[in-house]
């Protein structure tokens, strides 16, 4: 849902509006701003540095539509976060990544921690969620931990190597509040 994805970003994330020439502007920036680069915004330096839910909105910053969608060039080494896009992605690391370790899925079964193995991943460009309303383009070798998702489609040039967070099935999304009062009510959301 897009709206209610905004305002989680604008309460609980960070939110950027796309341009034309690919560009990111913060939320009340002026049109006049020049913005920043995406690698500017999204580099992460070290593992663990999460950016939490990074939310980048249309062009004009309306629902998304086939004329509004921007495109994203993700050109850095590293990203961790939560990234929904409501435009097109390419990805093109610019590095070779970087390398920790994570716990396994547990068994078939089981849900306790301890049945975990620690793997450790090397040559990891994206730690998190990628999401695109458009498409998502791979123009160099990317590895990613997490989840990747487009509503377009995904047109692989090169190779995309994706290695899926269990946690993610069970809800847990690091960066984002696991339950949070709604505005003006006593309402609690999960």
């Amino acid at each position: 849902d897009y709206d209610l994805l905004k305002r989680t970003a604008l309460r609980h994330g960070t939110y950027y509006r796309l341009d034309r020439d690919g560009r990111l502007h913060p939320v009340g920036s002026a049109d006049a701003d020049p913005g920043f680069s995406p690698a500017e915004v999204l580099a992460t330096a070290t593992v663990g540095q999460s950016r939490g839910l990074l939310f980048i909105d249309t062009l004009d910053g309306e629902a998304p539509r086939p004329d509004n969608l921007g495109t994203l060039v993700l050109d850095t080494d590293y990203v961790e976060g939560l990234l929904v896009v409501q435009g097109h992605v390419v990805l093109k690391p610019s590095g070779v990544g970087h390398s920790f370790s994570v716990l396994s899925p547990p068994p078939e079964g089981s849900s306790a921690i301890g049945s975990r193995i620690p793997v450790t991943l090397s040559g990891v460009h994206l730690n998190g969620l990628l999401y695109a309303m458009g498409t998502i383009t791979v123009e160099r070798e990317t590895r990613m931990y997490g989840a990747l998702c487009a509503a377009g489609t995904v047109a692989a040039r090169s190779l995309l190597e994706v290695w899926y967070n269990s946690d993610f099935g069970r809800g847990s999304f690091r960066g984002l509040p696991l339950v949070y009062r709604a505005a003006s009510t006593w309402q609690v959301k999960y």
